[in-house]
This record gives structure tokens, sequence and C-alpha cells, in this order.
């Protein structure tokens, strides 16, 4: 009966789940490559997130430090799994152009494209003290709303002004603020319009405006996607742009 049952209805079930269907929709097929990578990439988002927010409630109740310091050790840890996660997942196909020797010390506002959610940890494993913007999902998540609290990002869902003595702090104490100015991930790769509050921010905290371009996460894991794709990612770190550089316009 199991025999049957196998060759009878659950083949045809994952082949109409996993080929048929998709190929209707005009999505790439999932095989057994993708199927494999796709189960180990999200065991290891979650087992990330897992272990940060389990060590990250030791350290914050039972190191008896600052908070500040105990923020300080959580970021280079999560920097460190970034890290680790990012090699992983793109052994091969990874490359990170950075031609101006930026090195992060300096307070900035990081600006990219956004294509995936792999983009995330690509930022994180550059450097420590980086703190994103994040909204209500985010902080209301089971998961990640402990770790993006323990990591002081900011939650500007109601606006920059409420929140902007808050980001001047955390730059005060040596972190960049990374910021998507298109707010959502591009559907098809393409960039989207930019929201102006990456620059709002460096106009009144007089931050360098920090360009990174970023490639292929999109095609890894796109925007809506569960099943990802074996794929690339390179990320090219364009010159600083003063906050009162004319030559990108003036405020009048």
């Amino acid at each position: 009966i199991s025999v049957v049952l196998a060759a009878f209805i659950l083949q045809p079930l994952l082949t109409n789940w996993l080929l048929l269907d998709r190929k209707k929709n005009n999505n790439f097929p999932v095989t057994g490559r993708i199927f494999v990578k796709t189960i180990v990439t999200w065991t290891n988002i979650v087992s990330i997130a897992l272990v940060m927010m389990i060590t990250g409630t030791f350290i914050f109740i039972f190191f008896p430090v600052s908070k500040k310091k105990k923020q300080i050790l959580f970021h280079k840890l999560f920097s460190l799994l970034c890290k680790g996660y990012i090699a992983f997942t793109f052994p091969v196909k990874r490359k990170l152009y950075n031609p101006y020797k930026e090195n992060f010390r300096k307070p900035s506002v990081i600006i990219s494209n956004h294509q995936s959610l792999i983009e995330t940890p690509a930022f994180l494993r550059l450097y420590p003290k980086i703190i994103i913007l994040t909204g209500n999902w985010i902080y209301k998540h089971p998961v990640f709303g402990p770790i993006a609290r323990m990591a002081g990002y900011v939650n500007a869902e109601s606006g920059l002004d409420p929140v902007l003595e808050k980001i001047r702090e955390k730059v005060e104490e040596g972190y960049s603020i990374l910021i998507f100015p298109e707010a959502h991930r591009s559907p098809d790769g393409n960039i989207q319009r930019f929201h102006r509050g990456a620059f709002y921010l460096s106009e009144k905290l007089m931050l360098d405006i920090l360009p990174v371009l970023v490639y292929g996460s999109g095609d890894f894991l796109g925007k809506g996607l569960f099943w990802g794709r074996p794929g690339a990612l390179y990320m090219r770190i364009l010159p600083r742009i003063a906050y009162n550089d004319p030559d990108f316009g003036v405020t009048v």
C-alpha cells in the first residue's frame, strides 16, 4: 500500500508542486540541488536568529558590564555569524570590491539597492558597528524582534524626527546607519525610486553618504520567494559623498 501511495499520490503531488505548477506560473523548477540549498539556507537563518536571541539574552542579563559594552559584544558576535553565513551560502561566487579601501570606522549613512533578505547579513558582516532602521514588523516579530532591540536597531515606523536624537546617540558611539532607500525589495532587480529618509539623516546629522551596489542577491532569493537558486553575491563600495557636497545639489 505504501508503494502505491508513493507512486500514485505522493510522487504526482511533488511533481506538480515543485515542477509543473511552477512552470505554469513562469517560475524556475525546484531541482534537487535547489531543494537542498533552500532548506539549508533557511535552516541557517533560523539557527543564527535563535543563537543570537539566546546568547544575547545571556549577555544582557549576566555580563557585569555597561549596556554599551554589551551591545558592542553583541554586534561583534552577530557580525561574525553573518560573515560565516555569507561565506557558507556563497562559497565560490562571492566578491567584495572595495577600491577606495573603506573601513567603516567613520560613521556614515550606508545606502544600497535592495533585492533580497540576504543583503542584511551581507552588510552586517562588513563591520560590527552598523545599525539598521526597522519598522514595527521587525520589532513585533517573536524571533527577530528581541534581536533588533538588543542590537539597538531603531524603529522608525512613525518617521525619523521622533527617533532622530536616538540615532544621533548611536552615531556618536561610532555606529553607521544602514538604509535601503527604496524602502522595499525590488521585485525584478531594477532600482526603484529612492525615498528621502537617508538623505534627510545625512543632512541633519552631517554624515557622509556611503553608496554600495549589490548584484546577484535577487537571483538567489528574490522578493516573495521561498525557493532560492544557487547564485552569486557581488558588492561594490563606491566613494563617500559628503553631506554638503554641492555636486549633488544644494538645499535652498
